[in-house]
């Protein structure tokens, strides 16, 4: 690893020092449909320019996803609802974030306008209605990466550095979809509530971190439990560890209880004139802005209310 990719992957996932050591965990079982929110809360631009990013902020996305799974297996396919699946298969691999986990795959990786190899969310002209080279190439990076100070050094996301997951000697590492890098233009296709006027068009870059973790919410026990969990050392305050004699003083298993998704994500956003109406800059530059968002979910669905599609079949 580089000095500065590896600069760029601690200042996001700000993971506490320590020995890797395995975490004994059950492989979640996920399999149902899932509304996940991207809530956008940080905003940043290059400094003495002026930022693509205008009012209203913060500001929410939310998509409705399905996950395929065989219980026990780590392989799952994550759908977006809408989207053909089984035309652009792709599996995925649930994965413990661990601190080697992530210095291993949160490196930036060249990458196109793919999102679980869907079409749908990805209009296929838009590439060609841009009029620029959209590919994320190493330039592209070094453009547009991360926004600059005056001195023209990186300013690192405080959602990102913030986001710490439980470290390894805890035992309590979460299982997760880690480091998915994509691009995908904002448009009203996508649904409702997407192509907003102060963003139809543009292009957005996602760095996409997120874990399941148990959700003391979702124990038949509350809110007369509310009080059974405990914070996790090391973690930041998004991870909370279940309290099972806690639980059982209700009669309550931590199996009673259902997974919930936090996460954090973002990049640059881009708006290409071609498609946004936007001017260039006063550099003569595409205006661009930097958005990053925590992400949360919540099961809608369970395994027995939703169907796999003919074409995928579970696998171990």
């Amino acid at each position: 690893m580089s000095t500065k990719s590896a600069l760029l992957f601690f200042a996001w996932v700000g993971l506490c020092s320590g020995q890797e050591s395995s975490s004994p965990s059950t492989v979640p079982y996920l399999m149902g449909r899932w509304k996940v929110d991207f809530r956008f809360t940080e905003m940043l631009g290059n400094i003495g320019f002026r930022s693509g990013c205008i009012g209203p902020f913060p500001y929410t996305y939310s998509f409705l996803y399905e996950i395929y799974q065989k219980e026990g297996s780590t392989r799952y396919v994550l759908c977006r609802v809408g989207d053909d699946c089984v035309g652009a298969l792709r599996w995925n691999t649930l994965q413990q974030a661990t601190e080697l986990a992530l210095r291993d795959q949160c490196q930036w990786k060249e990458h196109g306008m793919v999102e679980w190899g869907t079409t749908r969310f990805v209009s296929q002209n838009y590439a060609s209605r841009a009029g620029v080279d959209l590919e994320h190439t190493e330039l592209f990076e070094e453009l547009y990466g991360k926004p600059k100070d005056l001195q023209f050094q990186d300013i690192h996301p405080i959602t990102w550095s913030t986001f710490r997951v439980p470290p390894s000697e805890t035992g309590l590492v979460p299982w997760g979809r880690l480091c998915d890098q994509y691009d995908w233009p904002d448009q009203a296709d996508l649904g409702s509530g997407f192509g907003d006027p102060l963003y139809a068009g543009a292009l957005r870059h996602e760095n996409v971190t997120w874990v399941w973790i148990k959700d003391l919410t979702t124990c038949p026990c509350f809110p007369e439990c509310q009080e059974c969990h405990d914070r996790i050392p090391g973690a930041s305050y998004h991870f909370k560890q279940l309290n099972a004699d806690c639980l059982a003083q209700f009669g309550v298993t931590e199996d009673q209880c259902e997974y919930k998704i936090v996460g954090v994500g973002g990049g640059p956003m881009l708006w290409p004139p071609a498609t946004t109406g936007r001017e260039l800059n006063d550099q003569d530059e595409i205006e661009t802005c930097w958005v990053y968002s925590q992400i949360t979910g919540q099961k809608q669905l369970g395994p027995d209310e939703i169907a796999v599609p003919d074409g995928i079949e579970l696998i171990d």
